[in-house]
C-alpha cells in the first residue's frame, strides 16, 4: 500500500497491486517479536512466501518504491534495505521455527 498526498491536504491510501520487499519484512519482523510464531504462524508464512517469491535469480531482492520520507517533502532511499530486511526476517523466522519445534 502506498500513501498518496494531494495539494489540499487529503491523504488517501492507494494499493500500489504489488507487495513491497521492504515493507513486508518490516511487518513480518513486528510480527515475530511480538510473538506471533507461537500463536498462529500462518500470517508469518504467507509473508516469507511472498519475499522468497520476490528474490531475484542473483539472490537479491528488487529495487522497488522509496520507503521513506521526511517532513512530507524529501524522499530518501537506502539501497541496503531492499536486502537486509528480507534476509533479516525470513532468517529470524526460520531461527524461530528451528527454536520452537527443538
Amino acid at each position: 500500500m502506498l500513501l498518496k498526498a494531494f495539494l489540499h491536504d487529503t491523504i488517501e491510501y492507494v494499493d500500489s497491486g504489488s507487495p513491497h520487499g521492504v515493507n513486508t519484512a518490516q511487518a513480518m519482523l513486528a510480527l515475530l517479536y511480538a510473538g506471533q510464531v507461537e500463536q498462529d504462524p500462518a500470517p508469518l508464512y504467507r509473508a516469507a512466501k511472498e519475499l522468497i517469491n520476490m528474490q531475484m535469480e542473483n539472490g537479491e531482492f528488487p529495487q522497488q518504491e522509496i520507503v521513506g520520507n521526511f517532513n512530507s517533502s524529501l524522499f530518501f532511499n537506502y539501497p541496503n534495505y531492499r536486502n537486509l530486511f528480507p534476509i533479516w526476517a525470513l532468517g529470524e523466522f526460520r531461527r524461530r521455527l528451528v527454536a520452537k519445534k527443538g
